[in-house]
């Protein structure tokens, strides 16, 4: 394992646990098994198989937690290259007539391309059952694409910006009811926050690290859940927001009215 591999492996597991989520729920959500994800936040990539399987379940992890994996690949490549294992020597085949031995390596050739194929799937899906028995329960939709509710015949007016969390947009072109009041958070370690405005549609989402801030002065009221809520300062029109109320397993979500009313949301 490289420094490479290790750092990428890093970088998934500290985005699942901002998000508060656990090994099982996001090896259901990828159909893998728990040491198949273990493997690539430790990064292990070899228990995976070949480079090319590696990649691809490190692709769709990034994906289910939001991070750039284009970025992840970059950083899986810049690792030193691997040196090739020492070629085993075969003993000489022992002298036979040619069309017995001709015969003879015809059908081992036949038996590893049939033994192989059967040998991966065999390995890939052990732990299948498992799988099948885990639910993953969560409010947010897959960061993999956003969902309408509903088709709509035109595209809806003045639909709000996703807030990218290397640059967190402010929003202030719709003043909110309370003139000049709005919501601003502010991060002292890394968490993982989705925003949503009074028709469902993404405000902000993402992992966001110390020193980011967010500001939002539309859409309300607005529906936030935000994974290490205790690192995250909730401010609405300069007043501190209290998310005790709303915390569970360290994921606070709760609904904010543009009067600056907050409730509680059901996961």
């Amino acid at each position: 394992m490289n420094e490479n591999s290790a750092a990428v492996g890093a970088r998934l597991r500290t985005a699942r646990e901002a998000q508060g989520l656990a090994i099982e729920q996001v090896a259901a959500r990828l159909r893998l098994m728990k040491r198949q994800v273990a493997a690539m936040e430790s990064g292990d990539f070899a228990a995976l198989g070949q480079p090319v399987f590696a990649r691809g379940f490190v692709r769709n992890y990034a994906k289910v937690l939001g991070l750039d994996a284009q970025d992840l690949m970059a950083q899986m490549r810049e690792g030193p290259a691997q040196e090739s294992p020492p070629r085993a020597e075969l003993n000489p085949l022992p002298a036979v007539p040619r069309r017995r031995a001709l015969w003879w390596l015809g059908g081992l050739a036949a038996a590893v391309l049939v033994a192989a194929p059967i040998a991966l799937y065999a390995w890939l899906t052990s732990d299948e059952g498992a799988r099948d028995k885990l639910r993953v329960r969560t409010a947010a939709a897959p960061p993999q694409a956003v969902i309408a509710a509903a088709p709509q015949e035109k595209p809806p007016a003045q639909a709000a910006p996703l807030a990218a969390p290397q640059a967190p947009a402010a929003f202030s072109a719709v003043p909110a009811a309370v003139p000049g009041a709005g919501v601003s958070l502010r991060f002292r370690a890394d968490a993982w926050v989705e925003v949503r405005d009074a028709q469902g549609r993404l405000m902000a989402r993402g992992l966001y690290h110390p020193g980011q801030e967010i500001d939002l002065k539309q859409g309300f009221p607005l529906h936030f859940v935000i994974g290490n809520a205790a690192q995250v300062m909730v401010r609405y029109a300069g007043r501190a927001l209290d998310l005790s109320p709303y915390l569970s397993a360290k994921v606070a979500r709760f609904s904010l009215a543009a009067d600056g009313a907050a409730a509680a949301q059901k996961p």
